[in-house]
């Protein structure tokens, strides 16, 4: 098993052992966090996901997004990229084929930008394609935090990291 493999399932771990009340609070206090960033709080248009197995969670984020008229999108997998679909309420979501609502976030993260995402490269491949690059703010639990992570020539860096403790911005 790879190195990277090997830290995917460590922190999945550690995220499945979460309550759910242990990820309300913490999907909360990131709220509190991204609130802080002006960008989160000035856009129009956010790019979001829908946490899954342990994931830090979206709720209140995509809640208060939609609760201020502010436009969220979330990814869908096509083609073994993603596309992003305007988001709107809970009846417009449904599975895919891994029987999750929507792709996931990241697994792991570093200060330097570099993130740890589940292994299917699919927010890789689609934000490396873009020709204009949004601002990149991932969403993770602090016990995600890792000294460093080993890129490799195709991850794409994030430009920031919230988690419930604080906002980082590279």
């Amino acid at each position: 098993m790879s190195t990277k493999q090997t830290l995917r399932e460590h922190l999945k771990q550690q995220r499945m052992a979460l309550s759910g009340a242990q990820l309300a609070n913490a999907g909360d206090a990131c709220l509190r966090q991204l609130l802080a960033l002006p960008a989160f709080s000035n856009a129009q248009k956010v790019g979001a996901y829908l946490d899954f197995r342990g994931e830090m969670s979206t709720q209140a984020v995509i809640a208060h997004l939609l609760a201020n008229q502010q436009q969220v999108f979330l990814p869908v997998i096509s083609k073994e990229r993603l596309v992003y679909a305007r988001h709107q309420n809970a009846a417009d979501l449904a599975k895919n084929r891994y029987g999750i609502l929507e792709p996931v976030a990241s697994a792991a993260r570093c200060d330097t930008g570099n993130r740890l995402g589940m292994g299917g490269g699919y927010y890789d491949k689609t934000l490396g394609s873009m020709q204009k690059k949004p601002l990149l703010i991932g969403l993770a639990h602090s016990f995600q935090e890792l000294p460093s992570l080993i890129a490799d020539p195709w991850d794409v860096p994030l430009n920031g990291i919230a988690t419930e403790r604080e906002l980082i911005l590279v």
